[in-house]
């Protein structure tokens, strides 16, 4: 998907989802069989929330897997869960559309931005529209949780986002595109320099604005984290809402800027492979392409 567009919507994602989503790169989008319950003191069990479902939902879900849940507290989120990952089908569907148009723009080695703007609109109307049930579904999960049972799906996801960071570092990732794709030397090193270049621009026009919201959005993410663990948890207060369309309009604009500059470095089979692992991973993983 449009690396912009993908990294705006996680954000979001992230920030505004606590319970009902959560970073799908924090483990498997697929579908998976219902987890036996262990029993717990009190008639309280221990099992993944929503393990059926895809996505951030079942990340959110198998954090919930860690707190000890009274059995009316286990049905209404498994409810909210199934809700949140049916109201999602179509963001993933809409996702989907812009990664396999995106592809096939690659594997011609030509970027139509016009051709992908009306996709891109729509993965993003799709989303808000979900967002209002999404921060409501955030504010039961909080009111059905005590201050304990908070405090461990807190802890859980938290642990559960730091392991997704070390583990999906950009580097690595840009390492093991350049062996896949099998890039020379000098193709690596004239790719470096256009992404080299757009970090230049883009932090000369904003005279250190992306570290400092790198900074901030770090902090909002630490202080809504701590406000859900306590008692007064109001949505609306913590996590504030953003403006997902302007977000994503600038983040794609300077993904294309440099997307043009790096397609004529690939050769046409290097297109068409990197053309083809982005039509694999919209067709078998559409839950995840808003979050890797």
């Amino acid at each position: 998907m449009v690396r912009g567009m993908k990294r705006s919507l996680l954000v979001t994602l992230l920030a505004l989802s606590l319970p009902v989503l959560g970073a799908s790169a924090l483990a498997c989008s697929g579908t998976a069989q219902e987890a036996p319950q262990a029993q717990t003191q009190a008639g309280l069990t221990l099992a993944p929330v929503g393990a059926s479902t895809q996505g951030p939902v079942r990340i959110a879900g198998t954090a919930l897997g860690e707190v000890p849940l009274r059995p009316s507290q286990r049905v209404e989120l498994e409810q909210l869960a199934t809700a949140a990952d049916a109201r999602h089908v179509k963001v993933h569907a809409a996702a989907k559309d812009v990664v396999l148009a995106f592809a096939d723009q690659v594997e011609k080695g030509q970027i139509d931005r016009a051709a992908l703007k009306p996709k891109i609109d729509v993965a993003v109307g799709a989303f808000e529209t979900s967002r209002p049930e999404d921060r409501a579904a955030i504010q039961r999960t909080h009111d059905l949780l005590d201050a304990e049972q908070r405090a461990k799906f807190a802890d859980a996801l938290h642990a559960q986002v730091k392991e997704a960071r070390a583990g999906h570092h950009k580097a690595h990732h840009l390492m093991a595109l350049a062996a896949e794709l099998g890039l020379t030397d000098e193709q690596k090193a004239k790719i470096f320099s256009v992404l080299k270049d757009a970090r230049h621009a883009h932090a000369k026009g904003h005279a250190g604005e992306a570290e400092h919201g790198k900074r901030d959005h770090h902090e909002h993410g630490r202080k809504a984290m701590e406000a859900f663990r306590s008692d007064g948890f109001k949505i609306d207060e913590a996590m504030p809402k953003h403006d997902v369309k302007d977000k994503v309009e600038k983040g794609q604009a300077r993904f294309f800027d440099a997307a043009e500059k790096i397609l004529p470095i690939l050769t046409p089979e290097q297109r068409t492979l990197a053309a083809a692992k982005l039509r694999e991973k919209a067709n078998t993983s559409p839950a995840e392409l808003l979050h890797h």
